[in-house]
């Protein structure tokens, strides 16, 4: 699991995210009712978009990408939903491979 470091109160950023063997392109957008989305894409083709993240939720979620690209989850204090604000602080954005999803899902 690799922590990704994100940009401390700035509520829509979109960099870059090496993995393994890919290179991802990542967006988060905060809305006007504080809800954050994240939208990945590969070489410029949307394997999400404008997905809202909940804590210590696997974001991809369709198996089939996780194989292919890992995945995501926002962790946070108190079960609270990641807002931009708390970025590196109480709410981290970490990327899972393949291997440490299946782990996760399976509760460990």
């Amino acid at each position: 699991m690799l922590e990704i470091q994100l940009e401390n109160n700035l509520p829509n950023q979109k960099f870059t995210f090496k993995t393994a063997d890919k290179t991802l392109e990542l967006e988060l957008r905060t809305t006007s009712d504080n809800i954050t989305l994240l939208s990945v894409s590969y070489n410029g083709n949307y394997i999400a978009q404008s997905i809202k993240v909940a804590p210590n939720c696997l974001i991809l979620c369709y198996d089939y990408l996780q194989q292919e690209y890992g995945d995501f989850i926002f962790t946070t204090d108190d079960g609270e939903y990641p807002y931009y604000e708390n970025f590196n602080g109480s709410n981290k954005l970490y990327w899972l491979n393949y291997e440490e999803v299946k782990e996760y899902k399976n509760g460990k």
